[in-house]
């Protein structure tokens, strides 16, 4: 995450990335910085509960199909 930012909270992270502020009671969802936050409960202007995942990445679906030995010698032979 980008530390030369003016926020100090996940909250405030949340709320820099919105051009308008969500109304307490919504349940906004945001990609930012390779993570999924879905704001879970917003309550005066805050954020009280959010949920945060990492995004998938394209090294993250490498490890999905790892490469065998066998796989290896058979394309040193071709």
């Amino acid at each position: 995450l980008p530390e030369d930012e003016d926020y100090d909270t996940l909250g405030g992270l949340i709320f820099s990335q919105f051009t308008t502020i969500p109304q307490d009671g919504s349940t906004p969802d945001l990609d930012c910085f390779g993570l999924h936050i879905h704001v879970e409960k917003l309550e005066d202007h805050r954020v009280e509960t959010a949920l945060v995942t990492k995004l998938a990445t394209e090294d993250d679906h490498a490890d999905d199909h790892p490469e065998t030995l066998l796989d290896r010698l058979r394309s040193r032979d071709d």
